[in-house]
Order: C-alpha cells, then sequence, then structure tokens
C-alpha cells in the first residue's frame, strides 16, 4: 500500500506542487491586503484539507478501479481479452486507454488465429503425407515377405523401422487432437503386449533380445488399445536400444502387470544399461537424450528424446501416468498406471450398471 501511495503523489507532485504555489500567491495577495494574520491561516488549513479530501478520495477511487482491473486478470484465461472486461470509467485518459487495449487484444487475438490455422494446415499436410508414405512402405514389406535371402530380410527389417519412425512421426503431430481420437473399450493387456511384441519381433530377432510376456490371459484394462500399444512400442525400441551389449547376459526384456490400489501397473522391464541416477528425472523431458543416446554406438546416435515425452503426454491426456525406475548396469523398468473404473467410458461395450453407483 505505501508502495502505491508512494507512486499516487509522485505522479501528482507537478499538480501538488502549482496548488502550493497558488495558496503561497493566495496568502501573500491577503497579506498585502492587511487582511488578519489570523484569517489567512484558517484560510490555508481549509485549502490544505479540501487538498487532502480530494486526493484521499480521488486515490481509493482509483485503488478500487484498477484492482477491479486486476481480479479480472487473475479470473481470466486469456488476459489479453482484459479490454472486453473493463470497468467504464468517467475520465477521458481511462477511456483512451481501453480502446489501446482493445486494438491491441484485437490484433493478438487476429495473429493467434491466424497461427492457429497454420499450424492446422501443417500438421494437416504432415499426417496426410506420413499416410502416403505408409503406403509404399507397407508394400515393400509385403514384397519381401514372400521372398527368400538374407538382403529381402534386411529391407523388410529396414522397410519396418521406417514405419514405426513415421508412426512416431504421425503421434506427435496428433498430440493435441489425442483428446478427439480415442476409443476406451476393454482390452486385455496380454493381447495388446503381444501385437507390440509382434510388430517388433524382426528388431527383437536381430538384435538378439529375447522377450517374456508374463501378463495373466485374465487380465483386462479400459484404456484407448492403440495409443497403449504405440506406447509400449517406444518402451520396446528403447529396451534394445540401450541393450548391454558383449556382455555374458543376454539381453532380455520382461512385460508383466500387477493390480495396485484402484489401478493396473503395466511394466515393461529390461536387463540393459540402466539410466544414471542423476539423469533418471529427466528422461520423460522433450528432446533429452542423456548420456546413453550420446554414445558412439550406432543405435545411440539415432536417439531423439522423443519417445519417452510421447509417452508422457499421451498418459497425461488419457488420464494414466508413468514412472520409470532404474539402476545403472543392471535394469530399467518403465511402469504405466492405468486406473480402475474407466468403463463408464468405455464404448462400445456393455452399459455400466449405474444403478449399483
Amino acid at each position: 500500500m505505501n508502495h502505491m501511495l508512494y507512486h499516487y503523489f509522485k505522479d501528482r507532485s507537478a499538480a501538488l506542487m502549482g496548488h502550493s504555489l497558488a495558496a503561497a500567491v493566495c496568502a501573500g495577495y491577503l497579506y498585502l491586503c492587511r487582511v488578519p494574520g489570523g484569517v489567512i491561516a484558517i484560510l490555508l488549513i481549509g485549502w490544505c484539507l479540501a487538498e487532502a479530501v480530494v486526493l484521499a478520495a480521488e486515490y481509493y477511487r482509483r485503488r478500487s478501479y484498477f484492482g477491479a482491473i486486476f481480479s479480472s486478470i487473475d479470473r481470466l484465461d486469456k488476459p489479453y481479452l482484459i479490454a472486453e472486461l473493463m470497468p467504464l470509467s468517467r475520465r477521458q485518459e481511462d477511456r483512451l486507454y481501453r480502446e489501446i487495449l482493445y486494438r491491441s487484444g484485437k490484433s493478438v487475438i487476429e495473429e493467434v488465429h491466424r497461427l492457429e490455422r497454420e499450424h492446422r494446415e501443417y500438421r494437416e499436410f504432415i499426417e496426410g503425407w506420413i499416410h502416403e508414405a505408409k503406403v509404399p512402405l507397407t508394400n515393400l514389406s509385403l514384397i519381401c515377405e514372400n521372398q527368400r535371402g538374407s538382403i529381402f530380410r534386411e529391407i523388410r527389417e529396414q522397410a519396418e523401422m521406417l514405419n514405426l519412425i513415421t508412426e512416431k512421426a504421425l503421434f506427435y503431430a496428433r498430440l493435441d487432437s489425442v483428446d478427439r481420437d480415442y476409443c476406451i473399450q476393454k482390452l486385455s493387456l496380454r493381447d495388446t503386449a503381444l501385437a507390440a511384441i509382434y510388430r517388433h519381433q524382426s528388431y527383437f530377432r536381430r538384435n538378439g533380445v529375447c522377450v517374456e510376456n508374463d501378463i495373466p490371459e485374465e487380465c483386462t484394462v479400459y484404456c484407448d488399445e492403440k495409443w497403449l500399444e504405440f506406447m509400449l512400442c517406444q518402451v520396446f525400441v528403447n529396451a534394445v536400444k540401450y541393450r548391454r551389449q558383449g556382455q555374458d547376459t543376454a539381453p532380455r526384456i520382461r512385460v508383466f502387470a500387477r493390480k495396485g490400489h484402484a489401478e493396473t501397473i503395466l511394466c515393461v522391464e529390461d536387463n540393459g544399461i540402466g539410466i544414471p541416477v542423476q539423469e533418471l528425472p529427466r528422461i520423460f523431458d522433450r528432446g533429452f537424450t542423456g548420456s546413453n543416446g550420446r554414445g558412439k554406438e550406432k543405435d545411440s546416435a539415432r536417439a531423439t528424446g522423443l519417445g519417452l515425452y510421447l509417452c508422457r503426454k499421451l498418459c497425461s491426456r488419457l488420464g494414466l501416468s508413468v514412472e520409470a525406475e532404474s539402476k545403472e548396469g543392471v535394469f530399467t523398468r518403465i511402469c504405466f498406471h492405468i486406473p480402475d473404473g474407466s468403463s463408464l467410458f468405455a464404448r462400445g461395450d456393455e452399459k455400466a450398471n449405474l444403478s449399483n453407483l
């Protein structure tokens, strides 16, 4: 409050000095006219009191006016719209400021709409291009499927990797529209994990990685199958990329699930090189590759730091959570927490019995 008072009187210092000079001139003139000193003193005191009352009233009025504006800003999701909610003022100066803010906000809104339109058009172009690129990649895999020989097997594996890379770009482009592109339904965790494993079987075989699916057949959850399978694929790729090489222990990935408190926890564990403890809190950050991703190995050189970032973003949009545990040189475990009770939001499944709620 003292800070506001200081600036309030500072802004009006010139006017106060003018009023003081006018009072001194009037007092001098009355003194020259032989008006008694007591009368002059009373007049000066009345002048000062009137000035103080005017200043105090103006101060509290201005403080209330700007307090209402700041309260409106705090409640707004888009503060640049404040001109629409500014209280009316009798001062011409305030009206001019309101008009300035209105025009400025209007230009900001127009610019935001232009950027959103450009972003939407770019995203639609990327999605269309990716869909077009996936067609020849799929055809290439089918052509090699019926051919024998190591060269055709290598071409098919590389086509599958390209297909996975383009799919990652597609899912990244669709991050903003996840809430409009999902289908929550009852699904078998074991079958979903098997589908993700099958997509990477050539990749696992080529790198000598053994995959164990220890999820019980009766384990079911309510989730979007496409997005969950995609997240598992990202974790599988990382597990293979950061496997231990040249060691006596064969690379291994284990997929399992366990029940938690009102949730099912789906875990993917590998016996790879692990993650340094100081880097573990940052592995879900966008673009973070860590010391492992900067290695000299061929797989490490391709690290982008987007796989786990996409997993975290997708989990937040789907109401899931993801966490990581690791011990350097021993293991890495990525766990997805899938809450129970999502059957109320399922599509294409039996209707929930609301009478039991």
